[in-house]
C-alpha cells in the first residue's frame, strides 16, 4: 500500500511539474524585428516613438532609426552632414526579449549606452521608447 501511494504522489508531482513548465512569453523576441531597417515616422511627447520599415518609409532627408540583426549587431541611423543619413555600429543585448541595452561606438568619440524599451512589433511597425 504505501508504495502505491509513494508512487501515485511522485507521478502526480510529476504531472503539476510538466503542466507548470511553459515557455516564458516575455524572453521571446518577434522574428519581425530583426533585419529591419527601422525609421522614425512619429514621436509624442511622452518620448514614445513609432517606427516603420524604411520600404514604407516616406523619402526623407537625414532619416533617424535602427536595424538590430539577431546576432546582437545594432546599427544606429542618425542624420549626417549634408542631409544624408550616417549609419553609426553598435550592439545590444537583452533579458526579458522587451528591454535592450544598446552600446554604440560612433566614430573619434566615445560609446555610449542607452534602453531601448520595445512595447509591439509587426511586420509594419515598431513602437518603443529610449530611455538613458
Amino acid at each position: 500500500m504505501t508504495l502505491r501511494v509513494t508512487s501515485f504522489l511522485s507521478l502526480f508531482l510529476m504531472l503539476i511539474l510538466l503542466v507548470s513548465c511553459k515557455e516564458d512569453q516575455d524572453t521571446i523576441i518577434s522574428p519581425d524585428l530583426f533585419g529591419v531597417d527601422w525609421f522614425v515616422m512619429q514621436q509624442d511627447a511622452n518620448g514614445n516613438t513609432t517606427y516603420i520599415p524604411a520600404a514604407s518609409a516616406p523619402p526623407r532627408l537625414g532619416q533617424s532609426g535602427f536595424r538590430l540583426e539577431s546576432d546582437g549587431t545594432f546599427i544606429e541611423y542618425m542624420p549626417a552632414p549634408a542631409d544624408g543619413t550616417l549609419s553609426v555600429p553598435g550592439t545590444w543585448t537583452t533579458v526579458d526579449g522587451q528591454t535592450f541595452s544598446v552600446t554604440i561606438y560612433p566614430p573619434q568619440t566615445t560609446p555610449y549606452t542607452y534602453t531601448l524599451l520595445i512595447s509591439t512589433v509587426t511586420s509594419t511597425s515598431l513602437a518603443a521608447r529610449r530611455l538613458p
